[in-house]
């Protein structure tokens, strides 16, 4: 089983770009137990929109008061900018 949350040193090595980009990135850490740890599968959905590979028609659309639902709608308005 691979682990979903990711070590600042262990998503610097995934995405291989220093760890002083990584924490430049639209991709917040999740703060587990004081620990701050960045999630595979937003990092992902976050790549996969900056590639290219995900255009979604729309995020005006989006206007649930999901607080995933906001954070993805602000991190792919800023990724089209």
């Amino acid at each position: 089983m691979t682990a979903r949350l990711m070590t600042l040193d262990a998503a610097a090595a995934y995405l291989a770009i220093p760890k002083a980009a990584v924490k430049r990135l639209p991709v917040p850490p999740v703060n587990v137990g004081g620990r701050l740890r960045w999630d595979q599968v937003a990092i992902d959905a976050w790549l996969n929109k900056a590639a290219g590979l995900v255009v979604p028609s729309s995020t005006d659309a989006i206007t649930s008061d999901d607080p995933f639902d906001q954070w993805a709608k602000a991190v792919l308005d800023d990724a089209r900018t």
